[in-house]
């Protein structure tokens, strides 16, 4: 029951064309290849965008720090979606103990009820004599 299916094959991975044709006819809305800063060539070093070439240091310098920016933003989201996750447990178990405490102070008001008749009746018992 724990085995896998070996006869079931992956598909390969895209080579560098492939890759690149891809990219190059993805839509601007196209979220996975598009991005707002541009791509760079691995395979020789440069930017693929030929205006990207005049660029100036502190204008690299900003995309870097967007980039970077992005990322942090992206890793505060991952972060939060993790404890969103978990708080319905933590909500459950909070509930069970507030249950159980609501309980212990139904038996305590019960307990007090009690022993306040009591002494109500031994004090009235005390008055007769």
């Amino acid at each position: 029951m724990g085995k896998k299916d070996s006869s079931i094959k992956k598909p390969k991975p895209p080579n560098r064309e492939q890759i690149m044709a891809d990219m190059a006819s993805a839509s601007v809305n196209d979220v996975v290849f598009t991005q707002q800063y541009d791509i760079i060539d691995i395979s020789e070093g440069s930017s693929t965008n030929e205006e990207s070439n005049g660029k100036s240091l502190g204008e690299e310098s900003s995309i870097n720090e967007e980039i970077e920016e992005t990322y942090k933003k992206a890793s505060r989201l991952i972060e939060t979606h993790n404890k969103l996750m978990k708080e319905p447990e933590c909500l459950n178990e909070m509930y069970d103990n507030l249950n159980k405490l609501g309980q212990d102070i139904s038996s305590s008001i019960e307990d007090l009820k009690s022993a306040a008749e009591t002494v109500m009746l031994q004090a009235g018992k005390k008055k007769k004599l």
